[in-house]
């Protein structure tokens, strides 16, 4: 239908001519416009964000967001050892924590002399580092025949299809293992955290990862960060510059009231490279490049 179809005219008494159209018809047509714009706009966005899912071919894990009330609840290092652990997550495994097939084609779980390897931990270290995570719920432990094996839960991470459902961040294997080799594991376990809260456009750290007017979008501040992860804002402080410093998280000055919080896209996103992902990498680029 065409516009000025759906306007009601106003027209001259005398001569029949049109010299205007009602307002409130006016406000509809402006409104059906505004509506259909903004569709448009979000079948283009879902486009782009299927094409950069195709193009991009990374390994990653799945992290859902519906974890992250247990993720907040968890010590940070005990989450710095699951983050360790997910980099051994085997392929379309279920969760379990294995290392590639044996030549004969069966699967090798990971042993406790490898989590001791792995999480550079003593055999109490590792079997306590376990326990607690097995205690709420993010590790199962199959002790029914040897060798024991190990898996993550599968609604919080999983690698490949899995059983999770919801929105996730990607996690790339790739950069997660270098960067895992320079982070303690309270680092880690703040990096971790983080995943639920990171924009998919925007990179920022918000409470809404999916609102698609930008004008909406917040970037959530310091002290505000450090509650909603449930760390003291010291400790916040300190790990944070640490995460800096190690090429893992970034602050920006947004407006007037403090410092927004990006973590690096090139271990984390949520699958959508849009305009605001170049800039973000050229600014770990130059962070990397003053030390």
């Amino acid at each position: 239908m065409k516009v000025v179809d759906t306007l009601k005219p106003i027209r001259d008494e005398d001569t029949g001519y049109v010299t205007g159209y009602e307002k409130d018809s006016v406000d509809r047509v402006l409104e059906q416009q505004e509506r259909e714009q903004k569709q448009r706009k979000a079948y283009r966005d879902m486009k782009e964000q299927e094409e950069s899912r195709l193009k991009d071919q990374r390994h990653f894990y799945k992290v859902f967001d519906s974890g992250k009330e247990l993720v907040k609840e968890t010590e940070l290092a005990d989450l710095g050892v699951l983050f360790r652990l997910t980099t051994n997550l085997y392929y379309e495994g279920t969760g379990i924590l294995a290392k590639e097939k044996s030549k004969e084609g069966s699967l090798k779980p990971l042993k406790r002399s490898d989590l001791m390897k792995l999480l550079t931990k003593s055999k109490n270290g590792v079997d306590a580092a376990i326990e607690r995570l097995e205690r709420i719920g993010a590790i199962r432990i199959d002790r029914g025949r040897r060798p024991i094996k190990y898996y993550i839960s599968e609604d919080l991470v999983s690698f490949g299809k899995g059983t999770g459902e919801g929105h996730f961040t990607k996690l790339y294997k790739t950069k997660a293992q270098l960067l895992l080799k320079k982070l303690t594991d309270s680092e880690a376990g703040v990096v971790f955290k983080c995943l639920p809260y990171i924009h998919y456009k925007t990179h920022l750290l918000v409470m809404s990862p999916y609102e698609k007017d930008l004008t909406k979008v917040n970037a959530i501040r310091g002290a505000a960060l450090a509650e909603q992860l449930g760390i003291e804002r010291k400790s916040f402080n300190n790990l944070t510059s640490q995460l800096k410093r190690k090429g893992a998280m970034m602050f920006l000055e947004v407006g007037t009231k403090g410092k927004g919080y990006v973590i690096n896209p090139d271990l984390c996103d949520r699958g959508f490279t849009s305009e605001y992902t170049d800039r973000v990498r050229a600014y770990f680029t130059s962070l990397l490049e003053e030390k």
